[in-house]
């Protein structure tokens, strides 16, 4: 016999006292058990009293059962490779119909999957593995315990006779008029690597240590694909899009430049400035900035900018420490309150100042047309 049918027996045999002193042991709805505990020492029982007892039984005990789910996951980050782990996960978040957590497990499974061909291709040592393996590993533990907090947003309603269980939506509070800004990072298997994870983690520390941190709010999308760079563009309706990767020439045809994303092996997949068109076209009426830190993307910019109020592009090959300080350049600035324009010089200047070749290979394009030379 399982739990639950336990609980409902007793309810049905009416042994109460028996029934509560069960349920105690169990985790969940404590606050819940207590004011039905403290209605059936009165006397005060009623139709809907029952109805709330099993509505209760059947509450806890689902939340019961995900834990005892996600505790046998946590064992798996020893047991197995993290592929089983997210896989569990989710498994778990699909069964249970869950909202909170499903961004995070994308970037876990996105970033795991960096981390699995870096380690192929020979290009992290052995001391970074290990730290990149442990901050994967604490980003799981928090998952599973966002996702053990979620399992309890539930509630009980009745009322008339009628009772009923109803999830309580849990929302990541927003700050007024905060702005989404979405880094998008390819780096594929054929094409030369590049360090997109150390550019995002720059741009990261420069906005949280800035005058006007609570405007923005940073999301990435690693490894990115077609469907990932779509899907993210009409969810997360971001303000500024900025895209860290390769690019490559359009020798004067819109259709042959582009830029470069992952198919679902880790290879490259060329999207066309054509392409990319018609993706800003959707999103023009919030997306205020592309910034495109990809060589030879000057000429997809052009493109975006058909329907984007700025874009930036690179009107030929950027060395990369250029283009990363190109970026830290840009958010100090944007992140002081300056404009996309101010945004723009500064990141210009910081190439100077670190004194590198190609501060003059930026390009700002406001409504289609270059406006820095």
């Amino acid at each position: 016999m399982s739990n639950l049918e336990k609980a409902i027996q007793l309810i049905n045999e009416l042994e109460f006292a028996e029934y509560f002193s069960f349920m105690e042991n169990l985790v969940g709805k404590k606050a819940e058990l207590t004011r039905l505990q403290k209605i059936f020492i009165t006397g005060k029982t009623d139709v809907d009293f029952y109805e709330q007892l099993k509505v209760l039984s059947k509450i806890i005990l689902k939340e019961n059962t995900m834990k005892e789910e996600l505790d046998q996951i946590k064992k798996l980050i020893i047991q197995t490779d993290k592929n089983k782990v997210l896989d569990a996960l989710s498994n778990f978040i699909k069964k249970y119909k869950l909202t909170q957590g499903e961004s995070e497990l994308l970037n876990l499974q996105s970033d795991y999957q960096i981390f699995q061909r870096d380690q192929i291709r020979g290009v992290l040592s052995a001391q970074e593995a290990s730290q990149k393996n442990s901050q994967l590993s604490m980003r799981v533990l928090n998952l599973i315990e966002l996702l053990g907090n979620s399992s309890g947003n539930t509630a009980i309603i009745s009322g008339n006779g009628n009772t009923v269980i109803q999830d309580v939506k849990v929302e990541k509070p927003k700050t007024e008029g905060k702005k989404t800004i979405l880094f998008l990072a390819s780096s594929p298997s054929t094409l030369s690597r590049m360090q997109l994870g150390k550019e995002h983690d720059q741009i990261q520390d420069n906005l949280q240590r800035a005058n006007m941190r609570d405007f923005f709010d940073l999301e990435q999308q690693f490894a990115t694909t077609t469907d990932s760079m779509m899907q993210s563009l009409l969810d997360k309706n971001p303000y500024i899009v900025h895209f860290s990767g390769h690019g490559t020439n359009s020798s004067g045809d819109t259709n042959s430049g582009g830029i470069y994303l992952e198919n679902g092996s880790g290879d490259s997949q060329l999207v066309n400035a054509k392409a990319l068109e018609g993706l800003f076209k959707l999103c023009a009426s919030h997306v205020k900035c592309v910034i495109l830190n990809a060589c030879y993307s000057e000429t997809q910019a052009k493109a975006i900018g058909k329907n984007i109020e700025y874009v930036v592009g690179m009107n030929k090959a950027i060395l990369d420490t250029a283009a990363l300080h190109f970026s830290v350049g840009f958010y100090k600035a944007l992140g002081a309150g300056r404009s996309v324009e101010d945004a723009f010089e500064s990141g210009r200047v910081k190439i100077d100042m670190e004194n590198i070749n190609g501060s003059d290979i930026p390009q700002l394009l406001k409504n289609g047309l270059v406006i820095s030379v």
